[in-house]
Formats: structure tokens, C-alpha cells, sequence
């Protein structure tokens, strides 16, 4: 009796320790990100270095000098915007694309109002993407449109139409695998989230919302890419800015497949040990 208590009290304290391990968690929050930005701010890849950090996550980023303009990931702690010309373009311009929406119509703060976040941008799908180390699976985050984004289809601008009845506008997480064949990238879609409302009809998301992945297709995932679907697409492609702000990405730690087995064996081990000196 004694030797199969002992048993048993190992195996339960081993079972803790792995479920201890798997509810350990990080909030990827942008913040210690934000501290390297001066005020009113934003960055978007202006030292070409293809992509930044925060562990667990790496975010990819491409950034063209020429035209000042970027895609995949950026963060930002930016609020002021202005509306440019008749062209309908300027409000694209001058880092006007990282400014987040707020429900007063204004710009908007980080969620649960902090100073920095993230922004992501890919006109082609899988073009916006972050990677996610092993050790970790993502568990939630939150999301929002960005003023420029909210602005053009509450207004319309020169390439785009004013949403109303039967409009849409939503992004999709994809877990994806990315290699290169012939020196181009061939990106396979391993699984998919649900599609995430950014607008709908009249109606345009102004305010940060939760999205729990716990259980979905996408949780394990090591890498994601994000795409844009809109109800508003022209001969190029889809009209409307294909931006959206995310926050406060929680991801939760589990123990590498090879531990397990290492964790189980010290048990028995130790089980075993328990049970000669008895």
C-alpha cells in the first residue's frame, strides 16, 4: 500500500508540473516595443531590417524606402491624423495608417488604453505575418480597424465606396508554412480561423475586441498570416485599406513534445527509487 501510494504521489505531482508548464503565459502587449519610439510615432521597417521582435512572436516587415510605404507588421503609439486633398490619398500618408479608431470617432489608444500596438498590412493575402517560437500557442488577442481603415468605409475616397447594406469587410488568421522553390516563396494554408468582422453593413468596428483561439484550427500554429476579404474589390483588388490593429496577443507555454517523454521517465524513475527503499 505504501509503495503504490508513493507511485500515485509521483505520477499526480508529475501531472501538475506539465499542467503547470501548459498555463504559464505571455501577453505580447508592444509596450516594451513602444518605449524605443519617440512621441506621436510609429515603426514601420524605416531600417529595412525585415522584421522585429518580441518574445515569443517575430513579425515580419517590409519596408520601401522609395515610397515610403510598408507591409506586414508595424507598431505604433500614433494619434494624430489629418485628412489630405481631393486626391482621396493623403490619408494613407505621413504614418496616418497606424493610427488606431476609437468609438468617439477620434483616434483610439492601445486596448485596455495603452500607449503602443501593433498594425498589419497585406494586400495580398499571407503578406502580413509573425512567426511563433516553439514552446508557445497562441491563446487570444485583441483587434481593432485603424482610423484609416474606419474612415474610408464610413466616407469612401477616390478609390474606394462608402460601405452600406450587404458590405463587408473581415480578416482571416491562417496558420501557414512558407519555403522557397526556385527563389520564390510558395506559402501552403495549413488551417484557417473564422472570419473576423471588421465592418458590416453601415456598421464599422471602432473599439477593441476579443478573439479567444483556445481550442481553434489556428492555436498550434507556428506561423500566420493574415487575410483580408471586402465586399468592395476593383479590377486590382480589394478597395478598401487592408490594415487592422491587434493587441495584447496572449500566448500560452507548453512543454516540447520531446520533454514529455523525459519529464514521465525522470517520474519513474524516481517512482522506482522510492519503491526500493521502501
Amino acid at each position: 500500500m505504501i509503495k503504490k501510494t508513493i507511485l500515485n504521489l509521483t505520477a499526480i505531482s508529475l501531472l501538475v508540473a506539465v499542467t503547470t508548464t501548459a498555463e504559464a503565459q505571455t501577453t505580447v502587449d508592444f509596450e516594451g516595443l513602444g518605449e524605443q519610439l519617440g512621441s506621436d510615432s510609429a515603426y514601420r521597417g524605416e531600417d529595412e531590417a525585415g522584421q522585429f521582435s518580441s518574445a515569443p512572436l517575430t513579425f515580419r516587415n517590409n519596408y520601401n524606402p522609395t515610397f515610403d510605404s510598408w507591409n506586414g507588421a508595424a507598431y505604433s503609439n500614433r494619434t494624430s491624423w489629418t485628412l489630405g486633398g481631393a486626391s482621396g490619398f493623403e490619408e494613407f500618408q505621413f504614418g496616418n495608417d497606424t493610427v488606431v479608431a476609437s468609438p468617439s470617432g477620434g483616434s483610439g489608444t492601445g486596448a485596455g488604453g495603452s500607449a503602443t500596438w501593433g498594425v498589419f498590412f497585406g494586400f495580398a493575402p499571407n503578406e502580413a505575418r509573425f512567426e511563433i517560437a516553439p514552446g508557445s500557442r497562441l491563446d487570444s488577442f485583441w483587434i481593432n480597424n485603424t482610423r484609416t481603415t474606419a474612415h474610408v468605409i464610413e466616407n469612401g475616397n477616390s478609390s474606394a465606396t462608402a460601405f452600406g447594406s450587404g458590405d463587408f469587410f473581415e480578416v482571416i488568421f491562417n496558420s501557414i508554412e512558407v519555403e522557397l522553390v526556385d527563389g520564390m516563396e510558395v506559402v501552403t494554408v495549413l488551417a484557417s480561423s473564422e472570419p473576423i468582422t471588421l465592418a458590416e453593413d453601415d456598421s464599422v468596428l471602432r473599439d477593441w475586441t476579443l478573439v479567444d483561439l483556445a481550442g481553434s484550427n489556428i492555436a498550434d500554429a507556428r506561423m500566420i498570416g493574415l487575410e483580408f476579404r471586402s465586399s468592395d474589390v476593383g479590377m486590382f483588388g480589394i478597395n478598401t485599406p487592408t490594415y487592422v490593429a491587434i493587441d495584447d496577443i496572449t500566448l500560452v507555454a507548453v512543454p516540447e513534445p520531446s520533454a514529455i517523454p523525459l519529464l514521465v521517465l525522470v517520474g519513474l524513475i524516481s517512482a522506482r527509487r522510492k519503491r526500493i527503499i521502501c
